[in-house]
């Protein structure tokens, strides 16, 4: 769907050359890292372990997109999100430098954080994206009666981890550089809002939001229930501008086709529910929509051959949410 699409453009990144799969990826990540031990300015040095972070990930997605999941290496595509998530490690380290230049450069960190954020929601988008190519993958397989290797579950496990790796890091980041907890909800949602996307893009928006506030300390949670809130009102008000004939089939359809958390959506669509303002055409479809996604999740657990891979997504999976 258009709220999953991510470009080289939208990390501000380059088609490469040298990908992940080549001997000669190493030198070009010790380029980098020369490069990084070089920068002594906490602004550059952030933005250029930011940049090298985005490069990494951009990688790895062109080099499925060339070669297909089904002919990748799986235990090397997974050292590479290795690579990735602890170079986001590296931005969040930066930090405390930040802060410290807050007061001289305020408007210089105010675009940075914006920068980080972003880039961290299009990171996120990308990592799905190989959640999705790693089941398609093992589903054309299996249709056409090839074995693929179980390696290629292990890509699924370490996605799942990076994006729980990240999205704290970047709690923890606008927690140590922001002037107030509160202002974290407030900056997330400004940058989200700013991203192109479809009618129904809110719903991503409200994961993101959802995800983040799980890693967010107590004092600063409220700040993400606020931004969550105000973020519903701007999906009910897009749905009541949509034609009625039209936005329940289209809502539908959006949870069908979209790759999703299914715990926090099944969560949203419980929060949703709630709601007196969403039209009572698409409410009726909130039962519906819930039960899609229960079944991509099951067929999710089919799909993974791995029983240890299957647990770990079935912990995040809490069955009360779909009794309602």
């Amino acid at each position: 769907t258009r709220d999953e699409t991510v470009t080289h453009e939208d990390l501000g990144t380059a088609p490469a050359a040298i990908l992940p799969d080549s001997p000669f990826h190493f030198f070009k990540r010790f380029g980098r890292g020369v490069q990084e031990a070089f920068t002594f300015d906490p602004v550059r040095d952030a933005e250029l372990k930011l940049q090298h972070a985005s490069q990494q990930l951009s990688e790895c997605a062109q080099w499925i997109e060339r070669d297909g999941m089904a002919n990748i290496n799986s235990t090397v595509l997974s050292s590479a999100l290795e690579i990735y998530k602890d170079k986001v490690d590296e931005v969040r380290d930066t930090a405390a430098g930040l802060k410290a230049e807050k007061d001289a450069q305020p408007e210089v960190i105010d675009r940075l954080l914006n920068d980080v954020t972003d880039k961290h929601v299009r990171q996120r988008r990308m990592l799905e994206g190989i959640t999705k190519d790693v089941l398609a993958a093992k589903e054309v397989a299996a249709a056409g009666g090839v074995e693929v290797s179980s390696d290629i579950d292990r890509v699924l496990s370490k996605v799942e981890e990076t994006k729980d790796a990240t999205v704290s890091d970047l709690a923890d980041m606008l927690v140590q550089v922001e002037d107030s907890p509160q202002s974290v909800g407030v900056r997330i949602t400004n940058v989200l809002d700013r991203q192109a996307g479809s009618e129904f893009k809110e719903l991503k928006h409200l994961e993101v939001l959802q995800a983040v506030k799980e890693k967010m300390p107590e004092e600063a949670k409220d700040s993400l229930d606020l931004a969550k809130n105000n973020t519903i009102q701007k999906f009910e008000a897009k749905m009541r501008d949509l034609p009625p004939v039209a936005r329940a089939e289209k809502f539908k359809v959006y949870v069908e086709e979209a790759t999703s958390d299914e715990t926090k959506l099944l969560a949203l669509l419980d929060q949703l529910k709630q709601s007196p303002s969403i039209p009572t055409d698409l409410l009726s479809k909130m039962e519906e929509a819930k039960e899609i996604v229960v079944k991509k999740f099951e067929k999710k657990l089919k799909v993974i051959g791995d029983t240890r891979i299957q647990d770990q997504f079935l912990d995040k999976f809490d069955a009360t949410k779909i009794d309602d």
